[in-house]
């Protein structure tokens, strides 16, 4: 069920997660079996979306969570872009910002 351009399905998540304004998260949550012959086994979390996956790496465990979790992201609507904040309204909000970003001093020594 892999396929062989399977590597960027995680990317894809990545970057519909940010447009979407959602935080994407692996989590491995079990590794069992011996070292050479592993299963592992890995959560992955977009908003509520959650999607659980196996497989006998990480790369290929997060691979098909996010193979899971993509046709649901793609589904949901994109939110309405943020309008920019007045020019003017910037350079004010900077100006009163400004004597807060000087250098900070110790007021007190501590000694032992």
């Amino acid at each position: 069920p892999l396929a062989k351009n399977a590597a960027p399905t995680a990317i894809k998540v990545f970057e519909l997660a940010a447009k979407h304004r959602l935080d994407a998260c692996f989590l491995e949550l079990d590794q069992h079996g011996p070292i050479h012959n592993a299963t592992f086994t890995i959560r992955l979390t977009v908003g509520r979306l959650t999607a659980e996956a196996q497989g006998p790496t990480k790369i290929i465990a997060k691979t098909l969570a996010a193979q899971q979790i993509l046709p649901e992201l793609r589904c949901l609507p994109v939110p309405a872009k943020m309008p920019a904040g007045n020019s003017a309204q910037k350079a004010k909000l900077w100006r009163k910002l400004r004597p807060l970003r000087r250098p900070l001093t110790p007021s007190c020594v501590c000694m032992i």
